[in-house]
């Protein structure tokens, strides 16, 4: 979640606040703590069972006293990139001059110079669904198993470290309960029982079955883990640590001092790793030393009843992935986490490098370029097709790949995307034929086949991981689209006796389209053809008029001197499909693709944006733009980012001149230098083909091309005709 730098500190580059709690907020905190956290041991089977559960009740009521009702207490709000609300509170180091300890039991262990230390986190997911979560710095002053713990190898450590979710697939041994129903766990490394991270077990994980070797998915989103951005804020001053070291006391579990910057824990190493506590006190060249300094026995016998849920790391099993085309892709997350997130990603590797599994680099980048093949193919419309080859790979496959990783085709089999677009032909994953010259048998892509397993899976991951209604965040380029809707006039409803369910489209598959009474065109087709069925008005291909209906498409209203004019009695299904048509009302739906979400329900025509190009008395020309504000585009902002990717001269009107049509309110007219119809068509449409202009690349909008009206006056030499894609 705090991958990204500094995004436990800003949001929306400001920095967040931190507001001090008062005294009924801390209390809250206590309690929300005590009800999430284990209240007894995992192993209570001893004769002296009770009195271990309360040793254990009292060292926590300890701990929690000293989090949150002792020293200063604040909470810091934050949007992540995603829009989720995480509320994070802090509490202040120790004051590093007071030692006594007459008065309070415990005392918190971080001290200054240290910074605040967050201890626990609060995430909103929506109205009264918040997920208590406490942080990694306060389970590692907690005792252990206070909370539900996961085990793992340490060779998933490090890309844990690096932001990566859990994956169900590196997941052994699950806890056998939770004291709540928000399902929060920590994780650990086998052999070190301090938490690296925390986080919630997703839903859909209930039992062993559906994690291990041959299972999909994530199986734990992690919250905050070592390594990220919120370790690194906590850290105290390098030219410090050295002080504090001495100064500061010892965990009992890990071996260090809490102040040395990694939790007081010798397995966890320069934010990148955590290893064993038996080989790290090996490996740590300052380990002895601390813990003859400090007189750290209790570590040492800590680290020696230490049984670790795994065996040996000759033993330990590899890591299995289904799939036989997707093999190692379930180790790719990607999120947002735009959450989103923020997105995180990784490939567990299968190599020996340091003594570490790790996967072939061969391997790693074949299955990036499966996934993004794979996730790309899902992103595409029937509409988009015919397309070259190389324009999907650089238009659909590159923007598809997980985030921060690179696709290096030279380090695969295939060394070149021909190679295994040849391969997924065989797979039948897609359809490709030859170009217009006939040259290259595989430069145009046909078809893409999106019931193959492989995008499949693809497809229900990314609705599983959706923030919003299970809409898919699948890849490719984001576009506009206008959709013409019609409304029934309420005249017709009675005389043609028509479904008042369907003239509401109150079975529409859309929420904001349900009641609406704006019906598609295949809709108000049903509507005619019902009628014509249970009338019995259709023979063959033609349609018999009867009363109603003919008054429906033909009657209007007669003023004196009109002619009487005849009415037919007889027409085909087409000519009756049109005139049923053009005596619908006009609606518009403003449509986001993909994902197919309405951004926009509208009657009448949709809001046009004016494009029109004069030619001055210098021979010069001069383009006007209108309408921006219809699709929520601030003139100005846009005006400023044309005149830097086109190098030309610009300016804002918020008033019309003398002779020109009155701006509507909030509304503005750009005035550009130069002949930019093509260069301003592609770059709000996205179509890059429509200019030969560099300017128009990598286009932040995208609005519908019926969208965009075009005038050139007198003068204005005529726009080359659009590029039209093949027929298949």
């Amino acid at each position: 979640m705090f991958r990204k730098e500094n995004s436990s500190v800003y949001f929306e580059g400001k920095k967040g606040k931190d507001v001090p709690l008062r005294k009924s907020d801390r209390l809250r905190l206590r309690q929300q703590a005590m009800e999430l956290l284990c209240r007894s041991p995992p192993d209570t089977c001893s004769e002296n069972a009770d009195s271990e559960v309360v040793a254990f009740c009292l060292e926590q009521d300890a701990v929690l006293d000293a989090a949150f009702l002792q020293g200063a207490l604040s909470s810091r709000k934050l949007i992540l990139d995603d829009g989720r609300k995480v509320t994070m509170y802090l509490r202040s180091p120790e004051d590093g001059q007071n030692t006594s300890t007459d008065e309070i039991s415990f005392r918190w262990p971080y001290r200054e110079p240290s910074p605040a230390q967050c201890v626990w986190l609060e995430i909103d997911f929506g109205p009264r669904n918040t997920l208590q979560v406490p942080s990694v710095v306060l389970l590692s002053v907690l005792p252990s198993s206070s909370l539900p713990t996961i085990p793992v190898p340490h060779q998933v450590s490090k890309y844990l470290c690096r932001g990566a979710d859990l994956m169900r697939a590196g997941i052994f041994q699950l806890p056998l309960s939770w004291p709540s129903s928000q399902r929060v766990v920590a994780i650990t490394v086998a052999g070190n029982p301090q938490p690296l991270a925390v986080g919630w077990l997703d839903n859909a994980v209930k039992s062993l079955q559906d994690v291990g070797p041959q299972t999909q998915g994530i199986g734990v989103h992690v919250v905050s883990c070592y390594g990220d951005d919120l370790w690194k804020q906590q850290l105290p001053p390098k030219q410090l640590r050295h002080n504090l070291n001495r100064e500061a006391r010892v965990n009992p579990t890990g071996g260090a001092t809490f102040n040395a910057g990694h939790y007081g824990n010798l397995g966890f190493q320069e934010g990148v790793r955590v290893v064993p506590l038996s080989s790290s006190a090996e490996s740590h060249p300052d380990a002895e030393g601390e813990e003859k300094h400090h007189g750290t026995a209790s570590s040492k016998s800590t680290r020696e009843k230490t049984n670790p849920p795994f065996p040996d790391e000759e033993e330990t099993p590899p890591v299995l992935y289904g799939g036989e085309n997707c093999a190692g892709m379930e180790n790719i997350t990607v999120s947002d986490d735009t959450y989103g997130s923020s997105k995180s990603n990784t490939l567990l590797d299968r190599d020996m490098e340091n003594g570490e599994q790790k996967m072939p680099l061969e391997a790693t980048n074949e299955a990036l370029l499966h996934h993004a093949v794979c996730k790309a193919v899902a992103a595409l419309s029937k509409s988009d097709l015919p397309m070259a080859v190389a324009t999907f790979y650089a238009q659909y496959v590159l923007p598809s790949r997980p985030q921060g990783t690179i696709i290096n085709l030279k380090q695969t089999r295939y060394k070149k995307f021909g190679v295994y677009v040849q391969e997924q032909i065989e797979q039948g994953l897609i359809s490709v034929g030859p170009d217009v010259a006939n040259k290259d048998p595989f430069a145009m892509l046909i078809d893409v086949n999106r019931r193959h397993p492989d995008v499949q899976h693809i497809v229900r991951e990314e609705k599983a991981n959706s923030p919003e209604n299970g809409s898919s965040r699948l890849s490719g380029p984001n576009k506009l689209v206008l959709i013409d809707l019609y409304t029934v006039p309420h005249h017709f409803i009675s005389p043609l006796r028509l479904n008042s369910e369907a003239v509401t489209a109150a079975n529409a598959t859309s929420e904001e389209r349900k009641n609406s009474s704006m019906l598609t065109l295949k809709e108000i087709r049903a509507l005619l053809d019902d009628y014509l069925i249970r009338e019995n008005l259709a023979r063959h291909n033609t349609v018999h008029l009867d009363g109603p209906l003919t008054d429906v498409l033909y009657k209007r209203k007669r003023t004196s001197g009109d002619p009487v004019q005849s009415t037919p009695q007889v027409l085909t299904r087409k000519q009756v499909a049109l005139a049923w048509q053009d005596k619908m009302e006009r609606g518009f739906a403003l449509v986001k693709m993909p994902g197919n979400r309405i951004v926009k329900l509208g009657r009448g025509p949709p809001p046009q944006i004016s494009i029109e190009v004069e030619q001055r008395q210098s021979k010069k020309f001069v383009t006007r733009v209108r309408g921006l504000e219809s699709y929520n585009i601030d003139g100005r902002v846009f005006c400023k980012d044309v005149c830097q990717r086109f190098a030309c001269a610009g300016s804002v009107d918020s008033d019309a001149p003398a002779g020109r049509a009155t701006l509507k309110k909030n509304q503005v007219e750009l005035i550009l230098q130069g002949n930019l119809v093509d260069a301003l068509d592609a770059l709000l449409t996205g179509e890059e083909n429509v200019t030969s202009h560099g300017g128009a690349k990598a286009s932040p909008y995208a609005i519908p091309a019926n969208a965009i009206s075009v005038t050139l006056r007198k003068g204005v030499p005529a726009r080359k005709r659009r590029p039209v894609p093949a027929k298949k």
